[in-house]
């Protein structure tokens, strides 16, 4: 049966990091060992302590540390603009994972889109208010956190990449669009619990990979004829 867990996506989520830097190592490197990069903190849920050990770093000591892992960690920054100045400053164009949450960010940075390595990106709790369809060019993204913003519609750009995991709780959004067809194959786990959601989307039932679903605190009046009866009663779920 469908089932959600929060914390489940935490520790997805900081089991990534240690993954993706450890792929990002072997792909810069190539038969180098990267022993001048940062080890990484990670337990397995972040903890306060971990969070403000993060926070005395300069931003600029972010990028450089990036440059060497691969993983930009720019969270609880509290910035209104990010940093392109140092994006340029350091080779951060391949890196393949980034958390810019908890910052100020009303959109999406461009220069993020052209990151077209990045496979994990969490920006939540920004404000964030708007997606642009740049964000196609992230065609290596598998986990796309966007929760806690406010966002009122996504783009079906968002729907071209592969993303596995999709997280858009406490957002604002009114509806789900039908592009999310082009996920059959790959969202394994979909969150838009604690949104403005009227009704879902047909193609919801095309998602023939998808294993987590949480659609809580909405204001569903309906749903669409067996496409959620078809998606509990698959066998394989």
């Amino acid at each position: 049966m469908l089932k959600f867990n929060e914390k489940r996506f935490g520790v997805v989520y900081v089991r990534s990091l240690i993954e993706t830097a450890s792929t990002w190592r072997k792909r810069r490197g190539g038969g180098v060992t990267a022993t001048a990069a940062p080890t990484i903190a990670t337990p397995s849920i972040p903890s306060t302590s971990y969070q403000q050990q993060l926070l005395t770093r300069s931003v600029d000591k972010m990028f450089e540390e990036a440059e060497l892992s691969g993983v930009l960690l720019l969270a609880g920054r509290k910035l209104k603009e990010f940093p392109a100045h140092l994006a340029l400053k350091y080779e951060i164009s391949d890196i393949i994972s980034a958390d810019l949450s908890d910052n100020r960010f009303v959109h999406l940075p461009l220069c993020i889109c052209e990151m077209c390595s990045m496979e994990t990106l969490r920006i939540r709790n920004t404000g964030l208010r708007s997606i642009p369809s740049a964000v196609q060019l992230l065609q290596s993204l598998t986990y796309l956190d966007l929760s806690g913003n406010q966002l009122i519609n996504i783009p079906s750009a968002l729907f071209s990449m592969p993303l596995q995991i999709l997280l858009l709780t406490g957002n604002r959004l009114e509806y789900i669009p039908r592009e999310i067809r082009q996920l059959s194959n790959s969202l394994r786990e979909l969150d838009a619990s604690c949104n403005k959601l009227k009704s879902l989307p047909p193609d919801i039932a095309l998602l023939k990979s998808l294993r987590v679903l949480n659609v809580r605190d909405n204001q569903l009046t309906h749903l669409p004829s067996g496409s959620l009866n078809y998606i509990l009663n698959r066998g394989d779920i």
